[in-house]
């Protein structure tokens, strides 16, 4: 992540608090966030890009992709491009789910964009969440 608004940030560091609140009884649970203060344990790329938080379970029984988006970062075709290519991924794992953090008024605008990518690329198996943060 570089040079990234604080609205940014807050919106990574609310979906990074709200999958560990959601799956604190996963056993084993490592979370992998792009911020600054991860260091290197940042997640790695995926589909080619990479997300804000990666999690999963050890043994696996979850795979989790989380992104936080500005309002207008989220209209961008980029954008659309990563939901894409999360939820595709996603999709081949039992148990895939993909967050979206955006501004509480942007939750409506948000879910429907999740859910035209996740049309996109056939990704009806895995669970999407809205979370409205900021």
């Amino acid at each position: 992540m570089s040079r990234e608004s604080s609205l940014h940030v807050k919106l990574v560091e609310a979906a990074a608090a709200e999958i560990q609140r959601r799956h604190s009884g996963l056993y084993s649970l490592t979370l992998f966030v792009d911020l600054p203060s991860a260091g290197r344990d940042r997640p790695g790329v995926i589909g080619g890009y990479i997300p804000d938080v990666f999690a999963i379970d050890t043994p696996e029984t979850c795979r989790i992709i989380g992104e936080a988006k500005t309002p207008l970062d989220c209209e961008t075709s980029r954008s659309a491009l990563q939901f894409q290519a999360f939820l595709s991924h996603l999709s081949r794992f039992p148990n895939g789910v993909f967050y979206l953090c955006v501004p509480w008024f942007y939750r409506v605008r948000a879910d429907t964009l999740v859910a035209t990518a996740a049309q996109a690329v056939s990704a009806a198996s895995v669970q999407t969440r809205i979370i409205g943060s900021a």
